[in-house]
């Protein structure tokens, strides 16, 4: 067992032991906040898991947070830690709402389609915005993109109050997007629409871009370092930008879909989606790396839709899925901050005890 067991890379062991984290995070607090633990207990880790309807739901839940997390994994392999998916996750969700709400009797075969191409567009204009600041201006871009996430959710919530609220809705939700304009269903009575296809074309065609092509190539080059992409022939400054736009088109695509049929009403008064974090959380677990990342995607779905079933059943709030999600990034960070990533193969290159004294002792006789 001790064989196999190290066999196995240590960033596996450490992605491993995050999501234990996050679990055992999740159990404390049901064991600590709820009187009946057994069924507390079950609702949460089991009944996400017992049937079928509850499987497609974790599916249909985590569709929008793949797109999120694959707009992550670009920005996060250029190294730019571009945070406006949020914004633009947000900002499509809404803009998309009001654009259906507003379609009257117009035909499905121009809305949805439109509702699609507006939300891309949209995410992509937002996450260029910190991406010429700091191309331009040398504006640090986390904490740019931070400030513009924040200012896109006060705007939304605006819009909100004042073109979408429903006053018969309970905490201040938009009127219900009409069922026509939902995607259609792909497996009959389930919750699976046509958005997992969507997903799913979008995982492989990232993953051949990122991994199979001359773009991709730059991006991870750019993302290890700009003076030896520049070295090579390559435009820096345009992949940058091209790898924000990108990120910023499949993030706001996520939030059309999330309002084409997942999310019916508009909800997100004041607070960030929690499905645009865990995207953000998912693709740092996975170091990037778009396939990792639909199964972190999965893991975080998991907490969260057990996390929904207990606060339906006890009122527990399902903010400590979240929470647990966090502490479990916190705690991975913590295990592998010895690490530097290498975008140029997907792989992480560390350098040995020995090769450090062999280079230390190179130096020493060169001085």
């Amino acid at each position: 067992m001790n064989k196999k067991i190290r066999k196995i890379p240590l960033p596996v062991l450490w992605r491993v032991a995050a999501g234990l984290m996050a679990i055992v995070v999740c159990f404390l607090m049901i064991c600590l906040f709820e009187k009946q633990r057994a069924d507390s207990l079950y609702t949460f880790f089991i009944a996400p898991l017992s049937s079928v309807s509850a499987l497609t739901g974790l599916v249909s839940y985590i569709t929008p947070m793949l797109f999120v997390a694959l707009g992550c994994t670009v920005v996060f392999q250029c190294r730019r830690y571009n945070l406006a998916l949020i914004a633009s996750f947000l900002l499509s969700a809404c803009l998309v709402s009001i654009f259906l709400l507003q379609g009257d009797e117009k035909p499905v075969w121009y809305l949805v389609p439109a509702a699609l191409i507006i939300g891309t567009t949209v995410g992509a204009v937002v996450t260029a915005i910190p991406g010429l600041m700091a191309l331009r201006r040398r504006v640090n871009i986390t904490l740019s993109s931070l400030l513009l996430s924040y200012f896109v959710l006060q705007l939304s919530s605006f819009l909100l109050e004042h073109s979408l609220r429903d006053p018969n809705a309970a905490e201040g939700a938009s009127f219900e997007i009409p069922q026509r304009l939902w995607l259609p269903r792909i497996l009959p009575g389930t919750e699976l629409r046509l958005g997992v296809l969507f997903a799913a074309a979008a995982l492989g065609l990232l993953y051949l871009l990122l991994y199979r092509s001359r773009i991709g190539y730059g991006i991870r080059a750019v993302g290890a370092s700009e003076s030896m992409s520049a070295y090579v022939g390559l435009s820096w400054s345009g992949v940058a930008m091209a790898a924000q736009l990108l990120a910023g088109a499949l993030a706001g695509f996520g939030g059309a879909v999330e309002m084409m049929g997942i999310q019916t009403r508009y909800v997100w008064n004041g607070v960030f989606p929690s499905v645009a974090m865990f995207g953000i959380l998912a693709a740092l677990l996975a170091d990037s790396n778009p396939l990792r990342a639909v199964l972190c995607c999965l893991f975080y779905g998991y907490l969260h839709q057990g996390a929904a079933l207990l606060q339906a059943q006890t009122g527990f709030p399902t903010e400590v899925s979240l929470f647990a999600g966090t502490v479990s990034i916190l705690f991975y960070f913590a295990l592998c901050a010895d690490l530097i990533p290498l975008p140029i193969n997907g792989k992480r290159a560390v350098k040995s005890d020995a090769a450090v004294e062999k280079t230390e002792k190179k130096e020493g006789e060169v001085g």
